[in-house]
């Protein structure tokens, strides 16, 4: 039986907010959560991480070895049909991880996710949908075994369009259940999207991840991240744009506390 003892009132609020606008009607009209078939997307990104603070296991902030990461991957989703969406994304990294030994590096950790995003069932102001993803590794390091592992990824999203005063928005939540092989633990993750065209070529994006491994260390305590990104996307054209953002932990049990940048190039074809 599952005991739930605290909730976040960041996510009591942005539930509330949520249903807010749920419950709003609003004539702005969203870009589909599916891409049109035959059309599609690529976003070429890095990301830049760094953290020399953790969480413990009550949440309190402590140091923590210097710990550096640098991802660069390739989203690319294409539109089978219309209701059907396939998924591409491999990706590299580099980490950088002191240790009483020493600096430990990994270069080149590289992996390949592939699925596909289908309907579940369409609404007048949103899309349910479900995504599979398979991710399986390149070449990677032993000592950063968590870094790249096969795994498995089922995603509940719904998504619809929002106004939010007076401009163009959209609402993204979904659930993802992450299945790891061997003995690393799982993940559950909750993740909500709000984004807003603040003029007729640049959107604003706020994002919030939560990340949990219900599985761990139970019943002792369960180990969490949230994180909060922020980032605007200037499209340049009908089919360039481009994304810069900053991510930082808001909280956490039992890991890093992470801040960092984020650079993207968008293309739509």
């Amino acid at each position: 039986m599952i005991v739930i003892s605290k909730v976040s009132p960041f996510v009591l609020s942005l539930l509330g907010v949520w249903l807010a606008l749920v419950l709003q009607p609003t004539p702005s009209k969203a870009g589909s959560y599916l891409q049109d078939a035959g059309k599609g997307l690529w976003i070429f990104s890095t990301r830049t991480m760094e953290s020399q603070l953790a969480h413990d296991g009550e949440g309190y902030i402590v140091d923590a070895p210097r710990y550096r990461k640098i991802e660069t991957s390739l989203l690319f989703e294409y539109g089978l049909t219309g209701d059907v969406t396939l998924v591409l994304n491999p990706a590299f990294s580099n980490v950088r991880l002191q240790t009483p030994f020493g600096e430990r590096k990994a270069d080149q950790i590289s992996s390949f996710e592939a699925g596909a995003r289908w309907l579940v069932a369409g609404f007048e102001n949103g899309d349910l949908t479900l995504q599979a993803l398979l991710r399986v590794p390149g070449r990677s390091d032993p000592f950063f075994n968590l870094e790249n592992r096969p795994r498995t990824e089922l995603r509940l999203g719904f998504g619809q369009p929002v106004d939010v005063y007076g401009r163009d928005g959209f609402l993204d939540i979904s659930l993802a259940m992450i299945k790891r092989q061997e003995s690393l633990p799982d993940e559950l993750r909750l993740d909500a999207t709000l984004g807003w065209w603040m003029g007729p070529n640049r959107m604003m994006l706020v994002q919030y991840f939560n990340t949990a491994w219900p599985g761990r260390y139970a019943p002792a305590f369960v180990p969490r991240h949230h994180k909060i990104e922020t980032s605007t996307v200037f499209r340049l054209n009908r089919e360039w744009s481009l994304q810069f953002g900053t991510f930082l932990s808001s909280g956490g049990v039992a890991t890093r506390r992470e801040r960092g940048t984020l650079m993207a190039v968008w293309r739509r074809f």
